[in-house]
Order: structure tokens, then sequence, then C-alpha cells
């Protein structure tokens, strides 16, 4: 997190009337004051939000954000009233966007944060949203762009967001569906929404791993079961690919593993994640870490053995996790929070949420030319680095395919 002498000297709010709404820039290292005024805007939040919810957003300010320049944007109702807090805006300033040296303001998004939409008060939305963009258009913090990054392209936020950017300069950046396997009609009918091939894989791989060995499924119920979770997750996780160069195991580096431990317990303490894990012939095999909150579900992390990969016990454990959860009150769905076209994920889901990624301008001269500039610039960098475009956003086909024979 950023100490006080890396962060700019922000200017006094100015006084507001009692009955009138306002905003305020807080800084990241004062957040922590208002949690409980934060944990009640998370529960009327139009768009449930774990990664910026206080069980989670202040373990990864403790461990994951050291350099970076992060504030909240908050929107105060009425001081007269109960709930005033309308909105919570997560920020950070980047010297950079797009990899270009160009100052931007970002809805904060660490590398385990798969939803970057603000937490907003359903009831005060619309208010909440106009207060945003006025505060944008003269923000202390000089930045000309915002960058929305994984922004829900969807649901009930977006009709009102979309209102308020009407008329800006903007940039699409990607778009791109996301697995969301819908449990509100209940486990049976989930699972007849998946493809047939689907389905018969699963159930003769999971007939081999019962001819092999009795699987046992648990849930940590206890604190003393989750330090065992802990420590076998990350074991197992940074026993497979993820262990290897590049592939991000918590266990690789001494913060992710500090970050990971303290957001558990953190999750646990306030009943917001599940824990779940596949046993096999006396120890875990595939382990899965999931998220609740408004009434949702958002995969987190998961780890398997490779020596069992024949039975697939990541999708043996996925399905004994859906049955059981489909089974808990109030919860309809779960966000699987994988990256675009992740195979498993998607074949298991029976819908998609959107996931939109967009540049504004602040609606100043130089944040107009800027974000107009940007496609172009965009070019002219992936042509000189073609390598530059994520794996994810390149394209399936290749100009030259057309004119190729088939060789099927």
């Amino acid at each position: 997190m950023s100490t006080p002498s890396q962060i700019e000297k922000l200017p006094a709010v100015p006084a507001s009337a009692p009955n009138s709404a306002r905003v305020e820039l807080l800084e990241a290292s004062n957040v922590e004051s208002i949690r409980d005024a934060w944990n009640g805007l998370a529960a009327r939040a139009i768009v449930p939000n774990p990664f910026y919810e206080p069980w989670m957003a202040l373990p990864a300010l403790k461990h994951l954000a050291e350099k970076s320049k992060i504030y909240f944007l908050l929107i105060h109702g009425p001081a007269n009233t109960p709930d005033n807090l309308w909105g919570l805006f997560p920020l950070e300033v980047r010297a950079k966007c797009l990899h270009l040296p160009i100052r931007a303001l970002s809805f904060w998004q660490h590398q385990h944060c798969f939803l970057a939409a603000p937490l907003i008060d359903r009831d005060h939305a619309a208010k909440a949203i106009e207060l945003f963009w006025r505060w944008f258009e003269n923000n202390p913090l000089r930045c000309r762009v915002l960058d929305t990054n994984y922004f829900p392209g969807d649901g009930d936020l977006q009709p009102l967001w979309t209102e308020y950017v009407i008329g800006r300069c903007a940039l699409a950046l990607n778009e791109h569906p996301r697995g969301l396997q819908d449990l509100s009609g209940g486990f049976e009918k989930y699972s007849t929404e998946i493809s047939n091939d689907q389905r018969r894989s699963y159930r003769r791989r999971e007939r081999h791993m019962v001819a092999f060995s009795p699987p046992e499924y648990r849930q940590v119920e206890s604190a003393d079961e989750l330090e065992h979770w802990i420590d076998d997750f990350l074991r197992l996780e940074a026993s497979g690919w993820k262990g290897r160069a590049g592939g991000g195991a918590f266990a690789l580096n001494p913060r992710e593993t500090a970050f990971f431990r303290d957001l558990a317990r953190s999750a646990f303490e306030q009943r917001h994640a599940w824990f779940f894990s596949l046993r096999l012939a006396g120890k875990n095999i595939a382990m899965i870490e999931t998220f609740f909150t408004g009434g949702q579900g958002f995969g987190f992390k998961s780890a398997y053995d490779e020596e069992y990969s024949r039975f697939s016990p990541g999708v043996s454990l996925q399905m004994e996790f859906l049955r059981r959860i489909s089974q808990e009150p109030g919860v309809s769905s779960v966000d699987t929070c994988a990256a675009p076209r992740h195979s498993l994920f998607n074949a298991f889901s029976n819908r998609r949420r959107i996931i939109r990624r967009s540049l504004y301008s602040d609606g100043s001269a130089a944040g107009d030319l800027i974000v107009s500039a940007l496609p172009l610039l965009r070019w002219a960098k992936h042509r000189l680095r073609p390598n530059s475009v994520p794996d994810y956003l390149r394209r399936f086909t290749a100009r030259a395919s057309f004119n190729e024979p088939d060789h099927n």
C-alpha cells in the first residue's frame, strides 16, 4: 500500500449542506475506518462484488499494493439518513495506459481480482453514478482517462452506467463472455443444460475413480481445519503446472502466500467462502475456494493433483460442490471467474455473463484527444510488437487458412 509520503496531497473536501449528497476522496491507508458502513453498502450493492468488500480488499491492500497509488472515492448520501454510504469506487492512479506513457485512473484490479464493479447502493445507483462522473470531470488526481478494467457488461448496473457515458469520448478495448453456472432451477435442471458429451465423459471418469478408490468430499468447518486446508492447497497448487515458471502459484511468492492465508481466514470468519476438497486414497487430490456474496458465488482458486488427471478430479469436485451449494437458500448462480475461452469452465457453464473493458475521457479537450488517438497508437504498437496482444484476445483464424487444403 502507498505510504503517506508516496500519496499526493489531496485537496480538502468542500463543506456540503446536511441534506445533500457529497463525494469524498479517501487515501487507501484510511479506508479501514469506514469498515462498518462499507460492509453495509456491500449488502445493498446493485452488483455483488466480493473483490471490493473489506474482507478481501483489506488483505489485498496489505500484501499486493505496496507500490500502488490507490484511493477510495466515497459517495455519501445526506447526513441525516441511515445507510448514507451510497457508493465506493476503489481507484488506482497509473503512470501508463495500455503500456503507453499516459497517466490514467482505473478501477483498482490486482492480479487476483476478477471483477471491477464498484459497490453502489441499488436504491441510489443513478445519483451515485452521476456524482462519480461529476467528480471525475474535475478530478484532483490529474487523470484524463478512466480505465474500467473488468466491468460488468450486462446486469442491473449496465443500463444505468450506459446512461451516463452516452456522448463521452470512449474506447471499447475488449468484451468477452465468462462462464456462469445458473442454479436458480436447481442442480438437476442445471445438469441437463450442459452438453451430453460432457455429462457422459464426467460420469465415465467418475466411475473409474470410484473403482480405484472411494472418493471423499470435505468442506472446512472449523478454524483448525482451515489452517490444514490452506497448507494442503498451497502444496497442491505448487506441485502442478502453476508451480512451474510463469504458473503463478501462491507459494512461489511470499507476499502472495501471506495474502492467500489472510484472505482465507478473513473470508472464513465472515462466512463468505466455501473451502472444499476431494480426497482419494487418504490425500487431497483436488481443492477449490469459492466466495459468496449477495446470493451469488464467485470461483476463486482451484488446484488438483496431476497424477490423478485421468479421473478429472477437478470436474468431480466442482460438480459435487454445485450439487451441494444448489441446496443452500439464496444462492442462485456461480460466476466461474474463469479466463476467456476456458474450455473446462465454459463446458460446465449453462449461462454466460459479459465482461467489458473500456476507456473514457474526462470530457476535457486533452482527454478526448488521448482516447481518440489510442486506437492508432495501439495499432502502431502491435505492428512493432506483435506479441503484445494477450493470447485470449488473438484471433482464432488466420488469413492464410482460407487458401489451405482441408486436412480433416
